[in-house]
């Protein structure tokens, strides 16, 4: 149970731990007028990381997914 709608740090966390069921007692609109509202953000990721207010950058490394397999591994 969340007390606002969850945000999409929040909202990411819950699908990978597989959470199947959210409740929250305040949407976005709700959250507004107290500038608690994440709706600005889940409009910034609708966009292609070039196209964000954000600047983001992919910088990949020649290990990069070695660090995913090793957790993968664990998972099994």
């Amino acid at each position: 149970y969340a007390s606002g709608q969850p945000c999409p740090m929040c909202l990411s966390a819950l699908y990978l731990t597989g959470v199947r069921e959210v409740f929250f007692a305040n949407s976005n609109q709700d959250g507004e007028p107290f500038q608690l509202s994440t709706a600005a953000i889940y409009q910034q990721l609708q966009q292609p990381l070039a196209q964000q207010t954000l600047p983001i950058h992919h910088r990949p490394q020649p290990e990069g997914t070695e660090l995913y397999q090793r957790w993968a591994e664990r998972q099994s």
